[in-house]
């Protein structure tokens, strides 16, 4: 990783917004986490829900993947990642895109790989956490898998409580947990450390999204 594009990418995004739950993972835990997810990216087809942490420009630099696309709420964070994409050459496409609403037909089905770290939903019980699972499980093909990252079990109970939810959840989506990294994760200017999961999808089930219905993905 050159300074320049540390600098670049890292340095100049935009500030994080609370109003979207932005909390960035701090620079050493990127590289570590891109680094284990290089043997599932390389030669892939990815495709990240939510990209605050600017996960697709390393994966796109470093780890060879076929394709990348990038879905995010925050046209900034889009821009962004756009704006260094045309910069450095790097293959990656972005698309603004909210997980409450369905996910576009072209990108069901369509992907080898999904990675999401998303709002770890401390007052929802981790109902933020399953939808942005939920649209990377509709975007990969049978047999593909995804990476999500969650609170982990040290930040509390409700962290608990949110990982057996999400777990449930994605067993109820015809999915299993093939590898973890837990306590992986710190985050810029706070306290709290999260974990990576690793899971296949061994078939389509229909899933009851009925959880998100009014729900404030950013609670």
């Amino acid at each position: 990783m050159t300074k320049k594009f540390e600098q670049d990418i890292i340095k100049k995004r935009p500030e994080p917004l609370k109003k979207l739950d932005q909390v960035y993972m701090g620079y050493n835990s990127l590289v570590r986490t891109c680094s284990y997810l290089k043997k599932f990216v390389k030669y892939k087809g990815v495709l990240l829900v939510g990209d605050d942490d600017l996960v697709s420009l390393h994966f796109s630099k470093n780890c060879a993947p076929k394709n990348i696309t990038v879905l995010d709420i925050d046209l900034r964070i889009l821009k962004h990642i756009e704006t260094n994409a045309r910069n450095y050459g790097l293959n990656v496409d972005v698309l603004k895109y909210n997980v409450l609403s369905a996910l576009p037909k072209k990108l069901l089905e369509s992907y080898d790989f999904f990675y999401t770290n998303p709002p770890f939903g401390k007052n929802n019980l981790g109902d933020s956490c399953k939808a942005f699972i939920l649209r990377g499980i509709e975007s990969i093909r049978v047999g593909g898998y995804g990476a999500f990252i969650i609170a982990s079990d040290s930040v509390g109970g409700w962290a608990r409580v949110a990982k057996e939810r999400t777990f449930k959840f994605v067993k109820e989506c015809g999915c299993e947990i093939v590898d973890k990294q837990e306590n992986f994760q710190k985050y810029i200017n706070n306290d709290i450390i999260s974990s990576l999961y690793i899971i296949r999808k061994n078939e389509n089930l229909k899933v009851l999204n009925e959880f998100l219905k009014g729900i404030n993905l950013y609670d």
